[in-house]
């Protein structure tokens, strides 16, 4: 697919996942770097090799840069699925970032290239076909991207997501910080959630920095974990694959990287102890006022913007395209007339209701972001003043609402345009609450 009709197709954000190592490469070289770029190093110490390299060069898939169309670590954080088995540093860019690159082609398909799945590895070709994959990118990494001829650029990066993990009392995230701070100027944010913030995720950690010792074997997990790895929704081999790559590529690209500087590792501790009479386990462990922590960053209060802002523009060319289909069907138009106009009217149609959709998902992880606040603050102590500010981050999460957007449209031959107006209140974004 030519990469300007991607981007005209619809806006996506573009997904790709790496490890502690690949970072620093990318930093020196100013953008996403091909297995080829890696390869010419002759020094996996530079880099994390994967179980595919050999299958991409033999199918000329080692000079291409790939990503996802969704963010493959929050499968981890809903309990459906493990975290990214290709890092836990993942960046984010619009699809424009393609083009800037000066790439030309651009390849999405459903499972990627090195699947088991021959039906998911064949390119998409139409913008109806790559809209339906988008929508069905629900936190999975479904849907894979090859840009075949150009890359992406660390200065065009948007967002960095860094898990929680700490070493020798320094967070991964301030190393990332430190690695980009003269090569892109964005935001870097930490996961949050559930699971992220759990000794589940430790445990996990800790396990795969003993990948020498299992393999990454799922027989040989954690006590405990069966019923975590038992409902991950994805079938076998292919879950017990991702386990075994999830350990061996953080061991290789991230925990031992990070050892090299310093000794302890573990997950970011769950509990922070404030009482400034209290030491501290680990006294080099940064402090952070956890209310703080949910209220919204400046990019995030341009992203509200944006969503306010992409929803009005979808729902202007929904009315448009389906007017104009309406009118055609008035007029007793020919059938491939009428069909062309059916189509559109369709895609611009899901395209709203995707629109919407991603700004609730938006929500959704804001209302998460305050409840992990409100468990922090509530594992402080239990002094009234905690009480009260457990109180107001519970009363901002009461008070965000999602958009409500729930018509069912057909398309066909009792279409009724006089009564297709789609209204839509972006109020609940647009004058929400962002702090306490």
């Amino acid at each position: 697919m030519r990469v300007e009709a991607f981007v005209r197709a619809l806006e996506p954000r573009l997904y790709h996942a790496c490890q502690l190592r690949d970072l620093e490469l990318y930093a020196r070289l100013g953008h996403v770097a091909s297995r080829r770029e890696m390869f010419d190093l002759e020094d996996t110490e530079q880099y994390t090799p994967f179980e595919s390299d050999e299958f991409d060069v033999e199918n000329d898939h080692d000079r291409s840069v790939f990503g996802n169309l969704s963010d493959g670590g929050n499968a981890y954080n809903n309990g459906r699925g493990m975290p990214n088995a290709y890092g836990p540093i993942t960046l984010e860019f619009r699809a424009g970032a393609v083009a800037r690159s000066g790439a030309t082609e651009i390849h999405v398909r459903e499972y990627g290239v090195f699947t088991r799945n021959v039906d998911g590895a064949q390119a998409i070709t139409t913008p109806a076909a790559l809209h339906g994959l988008y929508v069905a990118s629900d936190g999975f990494g479904k849907g894979e991207f090859e840009i075949t001829d150009g890359t992406l650029r660390m200065e065009d990066a948007l967002r960095v997501t860094v898990a929680p993990l700490v070493a020798g009392g320094r967070r991964l995230i301030d190393v990332v910080g430190d690695v980009l701070r003269d090569v892109v100027d964005c935001e870097i944010v930490e996961r949050a959630g559930r699971f992220y913030r759990s000794d589940h995720y430790a445990r996990l950690i800790d396990w795969a920095a003993q990948v020498r010792l299992h393999g990454g074997d799922a027989a040989r997990l954690p006590d405990g974990f069966a019923d975590w790895y038992g409902a991950i929704n994805v079938a076998e081999p292919t879950r017990g694959n991702n386990l075994r790559r999830f350990a061996n590529y953080m061991e290789h690209g991230t925990l031992s990287r990070l050892r090299n500087e310093a000794g302890h590792l573990t997950a970011a501790p769950e509990e922070v102890d404030h009482d400034p009479d209290v030491e501290s386990e680990n006294e080099c462990y940064d402090r952070y006022d956890v209310t703080s922590y949910a209220e919204l960053s400046v990019s995030e209060l341009k992203e509200r913007d944006e969503y306010v802002a992409q929803i009005r523009q979808a729902r202007a060319m929904a009315i448009s395209s389906g007017h104009r289909y309406g009118a055609l069907l008035e007029d007793g138009a020919p059938a491939d007339a009428l069909e062309d106009a059916r189509n559109q009217a369709q895609l611009d149609y899901d395209t709203l209701v995707d629109t919407v959709n991603e700004a609730n998902d938006w929500i959704d992880g804001i209302r998460e972001r305050i409840d992990w606040s409100i468990d922090e603050v509530s594992h402080m102590s239990a002094s009234a003043h905690d009480s009260i500010v457990v109180d107001e981050l519970q009363g901002w999460k009461d008070s965000l609402e999602s958009i409500a957007f729930a018509p069912h449209v057909r398309f066909d031959e009792e279409f009724d345009r006089r009564r297709y107006d789609l209204e839509i209140d972006v109020s609940p974004l647009r004058e929400m609450q962002t702090e306490i």
